[in-house]
């Protein structure tokens, strides 16, 4: 079952929200589309040429874009579809005006925090997100749900509403706000920020005290990669080599013991590699078959039934590389997981 938004209001907050909750489909010039600030705070905003291209071969956009009510000058601020509007706004300087409006859903009335927690929950289900983007989301939806609950608009314990509406576990979330607290070395920090250093190994080093952080810093600024390993090898010589009482103040975060989470969530990713797995296969053969049948069509001189079945192979070849991306995403964070288990395991 997914997400409900309404369900986690209380009765006056629900009272105050269904004309909000009423909306309206329009098409939007994108010059009247502003970005969010909070979408640039969370989100990385990339890969516009190629759903710019995949916007061209389909002719139009595919989903709606979610925009608040216009304001006294006609604006409307962008909830969801950043990355459409941009693709959008490349194909008109290519010359193909048609794509200078964008079919939208304007929401109702609503107030900002109301806004920006709809626009983390659209991201958080859109499309793949770095470990860092995963990170700032969960810190910032934490946040904002904290604040409506201390304004008594919502009911309920904020990391199990956060945990369902970023669709994690509460353990996860509790070891992204062990990162987003703990990592505080630059250099660590701009590492997972590009992803090449994995959630894990990030989990790891922000419970390290600073001359920990700095000497996994060293590392990266030679070049090396430092992995989850790594991390708890250093931790684990730096405890046995500082006299016992210098134990407890070296240990910058205390380690999140939700083990019956980790091991649920573990098999949650394992599950889903393999369903991606069929998917990707089930992807590539229909691709195939469209692509045979636009050779057979031109053959038989159907030149729009060929062109058909060749936008067709173009639109699922885009869902295979967005289904072998989040496969990718997955066998990362299991090796990720392999490794600190392991590490456990003959600790």
């Amino acid at each position: 079952m997914g997400f409900d938004m309404m369900a986690l209001m209380n009765d006056k907050s629900k009272a105050q929200a269904a004309g909000a909750g009423k909306y309206e489909l329009q098409k939007i010039p994108i010059d009247k589309m502003i970005p969010n600030p909070a979408n640039d705070k969370l989100y990385e905003v990339g890969e516009i040429d190629e759903l710019a291209q995949s916007i061209l071969l389909t002719g139009k956009v595919l989903q709606n874009a979610v925009v608040a009510p216009a304001d006294e000058n006609g604006n409307h601020i962008i909830i969801a579809g950043h990355r459409r509007r941009l693709a959008c706004q490349k194909l008109v300087e290519d010359g193909h005006s048609e794509f200078g409006e964008i079919p939208c859903v304007v929401l109702g009335e609503q107030d900002n925090l109301m806004q920006e927690l709809f626009l983390i929950q659209t991201n958080s289900t859109a499309r793949v997100l770095s470990d860092a983007e995963k990170v700032r989301q969960a810190e910032r939806a934490t946040a904002i749900l904290t604040e409506l609950k201390d304004r008594k608009q919502i009911s309920g314990r904020v990391r199990d509403i956060a945990a369902k509406m970023l669709g994690t576990t509460k353990s996860q979330l509790a070891r992204y706000n062990v990162i987003s607290k703990g990592l505080t070395n630059e250099t660590l920090k701009e590492s997972f920020e590009k992803g090449e250093m994995g959630v894990s190994a990030a989990y790891e080093a922000a419970r390290m005290d600073e001359a920990g952080q700095e000497k996994l810093a060293a590392k990266v600024d030679a070049g090396e990669n430092v992995s989850v390993k790594d991390v708890v090898e250093q931790r684990e010589n730096r405890q046995t080599d500082a006299p016992a009482e210098e134990t407890d103040k070296n240990t910058h975060q205390e380690p999140v013991d939700n083990t019956d989470d980790e091991i649920e969530e573990l098999r949650e990713k394992w599950f889903r590699e393999r369903a991606i797995d069929k998917v990707i296969k089930e992807l590539r053969s229909t691709m195939e078959y469209s692509i045979t049948n636009s050779r057979t069509e031109a053959e038989q001189g159907h030149n729009n039934r060929a062109r058909v079945q060749r936008l067709k192979a173009e639109i699922i070849r885009e869902y295979v590389f967005m289904a072998i991306k989040e496969k990718e995403e997955l066998e990362k964070e299991l090796g990720d997981w392999k490794d600190l288990f392991y590490q456990e395991a003959h600790a």
